[in-house]
């Protein structure tokens, strides 16, 4: 396993930079993900340090050595793609081994390798199988093993749980964390599912527009947003904005320059309090209910609460936020302290 440090790194396409002036430090032997909209650059970031894009300027170190002028093959890292990309004619045995043939790896240590993958895995049972005989959860499973045979520095995962149905990305997510902890390897893990990188990463780095927003722990990020970007972007559903101006009854800030509060549907206490907003809509979802209300200035609100509650559209409900779950954020939606 081996960090991956990127130093001033920006890429542009013809006139447009993608990414820019990035400094980066990924540690070695943890999960990492690259998580943002789509367009914000988490994928070219990854095919920049996969080496299958050239860094128009900077430079990118793995394991301390540079990295930046050497072709994929030589960087020490595999990558799994978010098409599973098996070769139809070849069987799961052969697809893995693939790599490792054209190497020029012994074939004993090709044998040890793939079974050992295999195990890891669990598809033993398979190794003689077409990719056509498999599920999509197998194949993606085939995959990662063709990853693992060749015992890189780092592996790079590209959205590769976006083609599967969302019972078995479940089970996937576990199977990759555990996989990370029975090989302590160093991954990095690009996604736009905001969940799955909470779920996945020992690291988020959350990015938009090509730039580094934030990098932290999944509750770092989640509790101390450090503007309205990432606060909105982490946590299903989003957390609310309400402006002062609004007309409501809000909190007052003691700090001139807040213009905005923001509050996760969790954090809202619901049946009492000065606040009052009328239903929208009631999403009942078994273990809990969502709220969306409307505030009389013009606010909107999401709350969660129980999966029994007692709500339909229309009603009226009264709420409070209490002051130790709010953020500040000026006019320039930076996070500050009331």
């Amino acid at each position: 396993m081996a960090s991956v440090d990127l130093e001033n790194v920006t890429k542009r396409f013809g006139r447009t930079e993608v990414i820019h002036k990035m400094d980066l430090t990924i540690e070695h032997g943890r999960l990492t993900v690259f998580v943002g909209p789509s367009g914000c650059g988490k994928s070219t970031l990854l095919r920049l340090i996969a080496g299958l894009e050239e860094v128009t300027s900077g430079d990118i170190r793995i394991g301390g050595e540079s990295v930046t002028d050497r072709p994929p093959a030589e960087r020490g890292v595999a990558m799994v793609f978010q098409s599973y990309a098996l070769y139809p004619h070849m069987s799961v045995f052969d697809n893995m081994a693939f790599g490792l043939k054209i190497s020029r790896t012994k074939r004993d240590e090709i044998k040890n390798r793939v079974r050992q993958a295999a195990r890891i895995l669990q598809i033993e049972p398979l190794l003689d199988y077409k990719p056509r005989e498999l599920s999509g959860g197998q194949r993606q499973r085939v995959a990662i093993g063709r990853a693992i045979v060749r015992e890189p520095k780092v592996f790079l995962f590209d959205e590769p749980l976006s083609n599967l149905d969302a019972a078995l990305r479940v089970q996937m997510r576990l199977e990759l964390a555990s996989l990370q902890r029975e090989l302590d390897a160093t991954m990095v893990y690009v996604t736009h599912d905001q969940t799955e990188a909470m779920i996945l990463g020992h690291t988020i780095v959350v990015l938009n527009a090509g730039r580094v927003e934030q990098v932290g722990t999944p509750l770092e990020v989640y509790r101390t947003p450090i503007n309205r970007f990432v606060a909105g972007f982490i946590g299903s559903p989003e957390m609310n904005f309400l402006k002062l101006e609004d007309g409501a009854p809000l909190p007052k800030p003691t700090a001139p320059e807040i213009v905005t509060l923001g509050i996760r549907p969790e954090h809202v206490i619901l049946g009492e309090g000065p606040l009052q907003g009328r239903i929208s809509l009631v999403e009942r979802l078994g273990s809990e209910t969502f709220l969306h209300l409307e505030l009389p200035g013009g606010g909107r609100v999401t709350a969660r609460a129980s999966g029994d509650l007692s709500a339909r559209p229309g009603d009226m409900m009264t709420m409070k936020f209490p002051s130790e779950h709010l953020h500040f954020f000026d006019d320039e939606d930076r996070k500050i302290q009331a």
